[in-house]
C-alpha cells in the first residue's frame, strides 16, 4: 500500500512536467483507482509499484532534461526489479540524441550497487548480489507464464514450441526493438508527449516480444498508458489505456481466480493495444515516409540545396 502511494506521488511528478498542476494532481489521484494498480499492490501484495514509480521519475527527469537524475532513478528501479529495463529505448534515444553525456550511464550500476549495500552488510555475498538477475533467469524453463504477450499466443497455437530457440529469437527481437525505437526517436524528444510515448512504446513492445515473462510484467505499460492518455488525450490514447488494463487484469485473473484462457484473451487485447501504440508512435515520433530520423537527416544533406542551386556537401 505504501508503494502504491509512492507510485501516485511519482505519477504526479511525471505529469507535472507535461501538464498543469491541477491536472497532474487529478491524474495522480485517479492512478490510485486503476484496476491493475489496486489489484497489484493492495489486493495481491506485490511491489511492482516501487520499480514503476522510479521509472516514472526517470521519464519525468528526461522531460525536464535532467539526464543524470534519470540514470540514477533507472538504476534504483532496476535494483527493485529487472523489468525496469523496459525503459531502455528511451534511455538509449536520449544518449543517441546527445541530450546527455555517455558517462552518465555509470550512474546506473552505481545506483544499483548502492541499493545492494544493505543486503551485503546483512551478510549476503556480493557475488550473489551482482549475479542476482542471471540466477533468477534460470528459475523456470517456460516461454510464457500467464503473460499477455505473443508467446502466449504462439504457445497456444504450437504447444511444443522449443524453449532454447524461442529464448534466442525473443532476446534478438527485444534487442532489435530497443535499437529501432531508440534510433527512430532520437532527435524527436523535444516534446514531453513524445518522450512519454517513447517510454510507453518500450514498456509495451519489449515485454511483448520477450520470452519468460510473467503476468505482472506489463505493469509499467499499464501506468504509462494511463499517463499518456492524460497528457495527450485522444480516442486512440484512451483505447490504449483501456486495452492495456483489460489485458493485464485477465492475466492476473489467470493466477488469482484460476480463469482458464484469461492470459490468452489478454494477449489478444494487448496485441491490439500494441498495434495502436505503434500507430501512435509512427504518427507522432517517426512519421511514415520519413523513416528513421538519422537516415532522413543524411538524405537531406545529400539532397540538392534548392536555395543555392547546388548540391549540399555533407562533412
Amino acid at each position: 500500500i505504501a508503494g502504491t502511494l509512492f507510485l501516485a506521488v511519482c505519477m504526479r511528478w511525471l505529469l507535472a512536467s507535461c501538464v498543469d498542476k491541477d491536472t497532474a494532481s487529478r491524474g495522480a489521484s485517479l492512478c490510485l483507482l486503476l484496476p491493475t494498480v489496486v489489484a497489484n499492490g493492495p489486493a495481491w501484495g506485490q511491489c511492482d509499484a516501487l520499480y514503476a514509480g522510479c521509472a516514472l521519475i526517470a521519464v519525468g527527469a528526461i522531460v525536464r532534461r535532467r539526464v543524470g537524475l534519470a540514470m540514477l532513478a533507472t538504476g534504483v528501479a532496476v535494483s527493485f526489479k529487472l523489468q525496469a529495463v523496459f525503459v531502455a529505448p528511451l534511455v538509449l534515444a536520449v544518449l543517441l540524441a546527445a541530450r546527455g553525456r555517455w558517462w552518465t550511464l555509470a550512474f546506473l550500476p552505481t545506483a544499483y550497487a548502492a541499493m545492494m549495500v544493505p543486503a551485503w552488510l546483512a551478510g549476503r555475498p556480493a557475488r550473489d548480489l551482482i549475479l542476482l538477475y542471471l540466477a533468477q533467469g534460470a528459475y523456470f524453463h517456460d516461454l510464457a507464464r500467464s503473460v499477455p504477450n505473443m508467446w502466449q499466443v504462439l504457445r497456444a497455437v504450437s504447444p511444443d514450441l522449443p524453449y532454447g530457440p524461442g529464448v534466442l529469437v525473443g532476446l534478438t527481437l527485444a534487442a532489435g526493438a530497443v535499437v529501432l525505437v531508440a534510433a527512430a526517436a532520437r532527435g524527436r524528444l523535444d516534446d514531453p508527449r513524445r518522450v512519454l510515448l517513447v517510454a510507453l512504446t518500450g514498456a509495451m513492445l519489449v515485454p511483448y516480444v520477450l520470452p519468460k515473462m510473467h503476468n505482472r510484467y506489463f505493469f509499467l505499460a499499464d501506468v504509462l498508458s494511463f499517463a499518456y492518455a492524460i497528457v495527450s488525450p485522444s480516442r486512440r490514447a484512451t483505447w490504449i489505456a483501456l486495452l492495456a488494463q483489460m489485458a493485464s487484469l485477465l492475466a492476473y485473473a489467470t493466477f488469482l481466480l484460476h480463469l482458464t484462457g484469461g492470459a490468452f484473451v489478454g494477449a489478444l487485447l494487448m496485441s491490439c493495444a500494441l498495434v495502436l501504440v505503434l500507430r501512435e508512435f509512427a504518427n507522432n515520433v517517426a512519421p511514415l515516409g520519413t523513416g528513421v530520423p538519422l537516415l532522413h537527416e543524411l538524405q537531406e544533406r545529400a539532397a540538392p540545396d534548392s536555395r543555392r542551386g547546388r548540391p549540399n556537401t555533407a562533412r
